[in-house]
């Protein structure tokens, strides 16, 4: 518990595993009330010429507020981030996944729960 403590209170990513039925869920449902805050997360980052999706409107939760005319709309003010997987966790989830249709790369779970500096 003292390492859950550590990692929480360093505002960072935290990666939970472990056996079914020892709370995992209820504590990481906990967390994000603790901090109560807002981060600015970007519609898209590029790397090496490669756009990649990093909001996602199915994790991020948006926070309804009006802003002034030089805000700056690449980036979206939300609660912070919690992604939860369960069993159905896989390494594909945890790569980049490429649309050829949209022709850009979607964020993976553990950069789409990053609250670090963009």
């Amino acid at each position: 518990m003292a390492r859950i403590g550590a990692a929480v209170v360093s505002g960072t990513s935290l990666f939970l595993h472990g056996p079914s039925g020892t709370g995992k869920t209820s504590l990481t449902e906990c967390i994000p009330a603790i901090f109560d805050d807002a981060v600015w997360i970007p519609h898209a980052v590029e790397v090496d010429n490669q756009v990649i999706a990093v909001y996602d409107p199915g994790t991020h939760r948006p926070i309804d507020r009006s802003f002034s005319e030089e805000f700056d709309k690449r980036w979206v003010l939300c609660h912070r981030p919690r992604v939860i997987a369960g069993g159905e966790l896989s390494l594909e989830m945890l790569d980049l996944q490429f649309s050829a249709t949209n022709r850009f790369y979607a964020a993976p779970l553990q950069m789409k729960a990053t609250t670090e500096s963009w």
